[in-house]
């Protein structure tokens, strides 16, 4: 009933008319502006002034030093921005904002003492170290990385956006929001991907963790996906569906097996330990990068067609590549190799010629093997 009331009192404040702010100075220094905005930032200010109760449009004192939320209007019509400052709590918060937040960069350990709002919520670069005091529903997106966060407890239930918690020292995905966007969780201490959603409708980023296996990654991923700078030996129990670039450089790939089929965007398996490109995606759409594997001996792949570049080079172990490259049937729009660079069109005559002698090859071997069954005895008398 509370809250309800404060709703409603808001909503009568709102549908008033708006004051002649050309003539409104406040204190004779600050009026809004023709749009009820109030902007101070980056005047070296360590405290606020008092202000009208209502402004209708945004309040940004950002960049400044400002210590204490004190005099800040009740109630703003817009966004509320405050980054970069000095803030170490939420009191004396506006009662009402009716845009985003943006609370970045300043010194908060907690989120008690939130405005009720109805945006996006930015509160990364703090010190914060639990998320208490988040609200139920947040209708835009919601970033408190790089913080201290060691867990999701305290969450939002659900996030109408993107939701970002990497660069925290989080172990597990328990209590992750639904979030109707992409997913980061990148940078913190994470094993396993357990509690992860079965559909993300965005990117999903999980790199820079400490992670072994991908089970219970996502099924479907409608961004792109990057599992980059982990343990992973295997690619199994990658997303079946992908709608962007697959990136899981930097792990400890000896294998490629189950990524996908096809690959709408790049793929980029760089810096890991493979051998060959044996379970590679057959269809990438964007480029290949399979660069500083140190052990990469073979092109010998699935490989069928890629749309932009393939790009092998720093594998020291990796011979005749250009030779690889014909005999293994790899189409791409060009070739960047530690024996030069070149375009599938100046190797397209070797190309097609190495593929018709193949097909003779086969066509031959298949004549031979019918003659030797046709005379084989099978030791019936007839």
């Amino acid at each position: 009933m509370f809250l309800e009331n404060i709703k409603n009192k808001v909503k009568n404040l709102f549908v008033k008319t708006k004051p002649n702010v050309s003539n409104s100075n406040l204190f004779g220094k600050i009026k809004q502006d023709s749009n009820g905005n109030i902007n101070i930032s980056n005047k070296n200010l360590i405290k606020l002034s008092s202000f009208e109760d209502i402004i209708f449009g945004n309040f940004d004192c950002s960049e400044n030093e400002i210590e204490s939320l004190k005099g800040i209007p009740e109630t703003i019509g817009g966004n509320l921005d405050c980054y970069s400052n000095k803030l170490k709590n939420l009191d004396y918060s506006p009662m009402v904002v009716k845009g985003n937040i943006n609370l970045s960069w300043n010194q908060l350990k907690i989120l008690e003492g939130l405005p009720i709002f109805s945006g996006s919520l930015n509160c990364s670069y703090n010190q914060i170290t639990t998320l208490k005091g988040s609200p139920k529903e947040i209708f835009g997106y919601f970033d408190c990385s790089s913080n201290n966060l060691t867990s999701l407890e305290y969450r939002p239930e659900k996030v109408n956006g993107n939701f970002f918690c990497d660069g925290n020292l989080i172990s597990s995905l328990e209590n992750i929001p639904l979030v109707t966007e992409g997913i980061n969780c990148s940078k913190n201490h994470l094993k396993d991907l357990k509690h992860c959603p079965l559909e993300v409708n965005g990117d999903f980023r999980c790199d820079n963790n400490r992670l072994k296996t991908l089970e219970h990654c996502p099924n479907i991923i409608k961004g792109y996906f990057d599992c980059s700078f982990n343990d992973l030996t295997t690619l199994e129990n990658s997303p079946t569906q992908l709608g962007g670039n697959f990136y899981c450089r930097n792990n400890k790939l000896t294998s490629l097996k189950g990524r996908s089929y096809k690959i709408n965007g790049s793929f980029d398996c760089e810096g890991n330990k493979l051998t060959s490109l044996e379970g590679s995606p057959e269809i990438i759409e964007g480029s290949f990068s399979c660069k500083n594997n140190q052990e990469l001996t073979s092109l010998k792949g699935n490989i069928r067609l890629i749309n932009g570049n393939f790009d092998c080079r720093n594998n020291k172990k990796l011979k005749n590549i250009k030779d690889q490259i014909i005999k293994n049937k790899i189409i791409a729009s060009s070739y960047l190799t530690d024996d030069g660079d070149f375009t599938f069109e100046e190797i397209k005559e070797e190309f097609n010629k190495s593929i018709t002698i193949i097909k003779e090859l086969k066509i031959e071997s298949k004549k031979i093997i019918n003659k030797k069954i046709n005379n084989m005895d099978y030791g019936i008398s007839l």
